[in-house]
């Protein structure tokens, strides 16, 4: 039946049928366009992360809990008593807090591809990026840890109790848990590394 429309098939061609609005795959073909599958959303998975990955990120985890923790503690006291018994805990510190930083820095460098997001080119080597960040971050921590020891030692024979608290212990060692996960994925990522071939 003739519909008043010129028809410009080529002889065997299916009659043209208008496209449905609501179909995307035909409203691309109507212009001209290819048709592409959707874009699937990133998904964080947590069983593609690995040991080294876990150690990075468990340990930034774990130092923000230690900051939370004692790191010094001052007690003085006072006509047999405790006149004055006071604590610090890392959040009091400002290099703990840079470190802290710098361990978080690490982690989303790490988890960035894990989120579909693209890391940023730099000069320096990618897996060189957190291990610097770690290692940076536990010298910060071993500095302070060292002023703490040095105080508990300094203030011993003057009537006034300065001790070394749980977080300082625990930070250093999440610190050093960070640094190892951070060198064996740069170590992993070297080119005569097994795991890069």
């Amino acid at each position: 039946m003739s519909t008043g429309v010129p028809d410009d098939r080529m002889p065997g061609e299916p009659e043209w049928k208008k496209p449905d609005p609501g179909d995307r795959a035909a409203e691309d073909i109507t212009h001209g366009g290819a048709v592409a599958a959707p874009r699937a959303a990133a998904r964080f998975n947590p069983n593609t992360i690995t040991a080294p990955e876990w150690l990075v990120i468990g340990g930034a985890a774990l130092y923000l809990v230690t900051l939370v923790l004692p790191w010094l503690s001052v007690s003085v006291p006072a006509a047999g008593r405790v006149g004055l018994d006071e604590s610090a805990s890392g959040f009091g510190f400002a290099i703990l807090v840079l470190a802290l930083l710098l361990m978080v820095a690490a982690t989303a460098w790490v988890l960035l591809p894990m989120f579909g997001v693209p890391r940023p080119v730099l000069i320096v080597a990618g897996p060189l990026i957190p291990l610097a960040l770690c290692v940076l971050a536990l010298l910060l921590t071993l500095g302070k840890l060292a002023d703490v020891l040095t105080a508990s030692s300094e203030y011993d024979g003057f009537g006034v109790s300065v001790s070394t608290g749980v977080g300082a212990y625990l930070g250093f060692l999440a610190a050093a848990a960070a640094v190892t996960g951070a060198a064996m994925l740069y170590v992993a990522a070297r080119p005569d590394s097994p795991a890069a071939r």
